[in-house]
């Protein structure tokens, strides 16, 4: 298995769950360089998929768009997985469920409009009822090009039900641990948040890839043994003697910039009547 081609295994990987490309990299020490996997988590709080609280409608018993799922690094995503914890009203029966779908970039419809079996969307992956108590959900799934995924939820009907989902996470498993490495660096400062701080960061450490990177086409790297500069790029989690880690921090900057580095294709933000309230809870 180790002598085949790196482009072969990364092709038998993509056929593989979460779980088993992670066991499939594990194998040995060329096998898991070659597939080149790592773990990239999305606070939700960070990609607007904040605490939430509904209560469930009267009248309307069906469920509800919550919002787009913002992918980081799509094109080279293998798997992602929703994670949160959640619960119910506490008594009475149990309704509440989440649901991720799936339709193309091209449909275009107002959320109001749109049932979640109206043919628009596939059902993707279901949760199974919420329960009383506080637990931990996770749901799966294998995105697709072109395709924007959505979650959907349902709080029941007749007025006293009710759904809390609160610490919210969006993981997933991407080829390329230096992509990972640096976004993890850019979540750690608190990069990601469109601010005139940021935007100030952003353009500095664009440059100084820029200029590194320059340094390295024209062969002066021996010269700057003490670059000023190497510090804040080790800190964004780069190396400037590294080509590839500078143009990914490079055009991760850029996107940053342009507002473009989380997907935003679809919706982001309830669109549903019921209320939506801060998340308190006990436990």
């Amino acid at each position: 298995m180790e002598h085949l081609p790196a482009e072969l295994k990364r092709k038998i990987s993509s056929f593989l769950t979460s779980g088993h490309v992670v066991e499939f990299a594990q194998v040995n020490k060329q096998i898991h360089q070659d597939i080149d996997i790592a773990l990239l988590i999305s606070p939700g709080a960070q990609v607007g998929l904040s605490n939430r609280h509904w209560s469930g409608l009267r009248i309307d018993d069906r469920p509800q768009v919550w919002s787009s799922i913002p992918l980081i690094l799509e094109k080279i995503t293998h798997s992602v997985i929703f994670s949160c914890k959640w619960k119910d009203q506490g008594w009475g029966n149990m309704k509440s469920k989440i649901y991720i779908t799936s339709r193309n970039k091209d449909v275009d419809r107002s959320p109001m409009e749109r049932q979640i079996n109206d043919g628009n969307q596939t059902i993707v992956v279901e949760s199974s009822v919420c329960g009383h108590n506080i637990t931990n959900l996770e749901l799966f799934f294998t995105p697709k090009p072109d395709t924007i995924y959505e979650l959907w939820r349902y709080a029941g009907t007749g007025g006293s039900h009710e759904l809390f989902v609160h610490g919210v996470e969006i993981k997933q498993l991407v080829h390329g641990r230096i992509n990972v490495k640096i976004y993890n660096s850019l979540v750690h400062h608190n990069y990601l948040l469109n601010t005139p701080g940021n935007n100030l960061a952003w353009r500095m450490m664009m440059a100084i890839a820029e200029e590194q990177l320059e340094r390295i086409d024209n062969n002066m790297m021996q010269v700057e043994e003490n670059d000023r500069f190497a510090t804040v790029l080790e800190s964004m989690g780069a190396d400037r003697r590294n080509k590839e880690s500078l143009e990914i921090l490079r055009v991760f900057c850029a996107s940053l910039l342009a507002d473009n580095f989380i997907s935003k294709n679809g919706l982001n933000g309830d669109y549903s009547d019921a209320s939506i309230q801060p998340f308190y809870y006990d436990s």
